[in-house]
């Protein structure tokens, strides 16, 4: 239960941390006088110090295990946070935001990693809930952000504040861990007792009958990617659509990603029980057909409240997948779950980089409303792919 709370918390932390970031991006980008590419440069050196934390630190989970790393590493992303804000120039800024994309990057991982552990002690589903505090997170610190810059509280001490809450899910995470070594595989899941049995052993089902562990990373990081493709895709372009393609006021088209984004807390809320009793093979089928055909469906409609409705039935089946995979992908390279999942989530990641900057030019060459279908189309890709993993529910 320590565990649970421990890692809980650090999800809803990581969330907070990824909201007040985004918030209170403008304010930064002010305070240093930069110009739009400007801050594009900076930004793509926090993605790529992302993408390269999460590839190159993976052997460091596998051998220190995630729940020794975990609270380590959450406190080091406040303290990067701390140093953006600090940060007196645009070099400055660009290393720092390397060094605080590596962190996150890493901390993304090992934080799914100990939660496939926390997962595993309990001999049943609870990845969506951990997911669901992620997104309670997101908004709390897009809140903060929001509330932050109306009363005109500085980057700076904002992003002090925030240091000083991260210090309680780090040494949390660091008291609380599971007892045992390196993924905490002195967790005995085929005991006798009374346990689902797709949560017992996902290693079992996807390897049992021929999958490889390599193919099956490789699978699953497309279903990441696919997924991230999407979401991305609905950050950067639901308002425009909606504004542009269909008239919608201003504030009525900001609504779709926040439609959006409650769809997805609340599938997650109730993600670990509709697993639980599709199975993970159904269950990843059936979410991948409700996000492609609610998407399709929304993208085609002309009226801009049936768009935000396709929108909203993106997110309820968005919102599972990622959840499910990263379970998969955590037992399946027991062991060295780390660098299994480094590679999906660092799939993720790029689709969730990629998938706006290809809306984008497939819009020019054709139109937005095509290009919103593209990701509609990549996520089909899941059902279809899903028996190449051999499932056994």
């Amino acid at each position: 239960m320590r565990a649970r709370v421990a890692v809980s918390l650090v999800f809803g932390y990581f969330g907070v941390v990824v909201g007040t970031w985004t918030s209170r991006l403008p304010t930064l980008k002010n305070r240093l006088g930069l110009t739009d590419t400007q801050l594009g440069t900076a930004l793509v050196c926090f993605a790529a110090g992302s993408v390269l934390g999460m590839l190159l630190l993976a052997r460091v989970i596998d051998a220190l295990g995630p729940a020794r790393a975990l609270g380590t590493l959450a406190l080091t992303q406040a303290i990067a946070l701390v140093l953006a804000a600090m940060a007196p120039n645009l070099p400055a800024l660009c290393c720092v935001l390397a060094f605080f994309g590596a962190v996150q990057g890493t901390l993304n991982v090992t934080m799914n990693s100990a939660a496939v552990d926390v997962q595993r002690a309990y001999h049943r589903r609870m990845m969506s809930s951990f997911h669901a505090l992620f997104s309670v997170g997101g908004l709390a610190g897009a809140a903060s952000g929001g509330l932050a810059a109306g009363a005109g509280i500085s980057v700076r001490h904002h992003f002090l504040a925030v240091l000083c809450v991260a210090a309680v899910p780090a040494v949390l995470a660091h008291a609380w861990r599971l007892p045992g070594g390196p993924g905490t595989a002195d967790v005995d899941v085929d005991a006798d007792i009374d346990v689902d049995a797709d949560v017992r052993s996902a290693r079992a089902h996807v390897t049992a009958r021929g999958t490889s562990l390599r193919l099956a990373t490789v699978l699953l990081g497309l279903f990441a990617m696919f997924a991230m493709v999407a979401e991305g895709a609905v950050g950067d372009w639901s308002s425009v659509y909606l504004h542009e393609n269909l008239g919608a006021g201003v504030a009525f088209a900001s609504s779709a990603f926040v439609v959006f984004s409650i769809a997805m807390f609340i599938s997650r809320v109730a993600g670990d029980r509709v697993v639980t009793s599709l199975g993970t093979r159904r269950f990843l089928q059936y979410s991948a057909v409700l996000g492609a055909v609610s998407l399709g469906a929304g993208v085609l409609s002309t009226a801009p409240w049936l768009a935000v409705a396709g929108f909203a039935g993106l997110g309820l089946g968005l919102a599972g997948l990622t959840p499910q995979i990263y379970t998969i992908a955590g037992d399946v390279a027991h062991g060295s779950a780390g660098r299994a999942l480094s590679l999906i989530v660092g799939m993720g990641y790029i689709g969730f980089l990629v998938g706006p900057a290809l809306i984008g030019f497939v819009s020019g060459a054709t139109s937005l409303r095509v290009a919103l279908l593209l990701p509609s189309l990549l996520i089909l890709l899941i059902p279809a792919l899903v028996p190449a993993l051999r499932l056994s529910d």
